[in-house]
């Protein structure tokens, strides 16, 4: 059988700048500073941090976009930043 392998499209620089921005914009809008949130140290099953967002998104020099919370040095990647969800909190393992 043959696999058809699709080949990845790359985005412009033009695309990619404000594919970055508005997962900014996304982030900051959610979770604006001083809003309280859990930070997952590993995807997709903890530890849990319950923690406080202390500065707005940005994208590190690693190209990943990142902001800073209570209790961790050093910057974390927004995609590990969530919601409060009191229905899971007896199901996870916080620290």
């Amino acid at each position: 059988m043959n696999a058809i392998k699709r080949r990845r499209q790359r985005l412009t620089a033009e695309q990619q700048e404000a594919h970055e921005e508005q997962i900014i914009a996304d982030f900051d809008a959610a979770y604006p500073v001083g809003s309280r949130v859990w930070y997952w140290k590993a995807l997709p099953f903890g530890p849990v941090l319950e923690t406080t967002v202390r500065g707005g998104a940005f994208i590190a020099d690693s190209g990943e976009a990142v902001c800073f919370i209570e209790g961790v040095s050093g910057c974390v990647s927004v995609w590990h930043v969530h919601t409060i969800d009191e229905s899971r909190r007896q199901d996870l393992n916080f620290t």
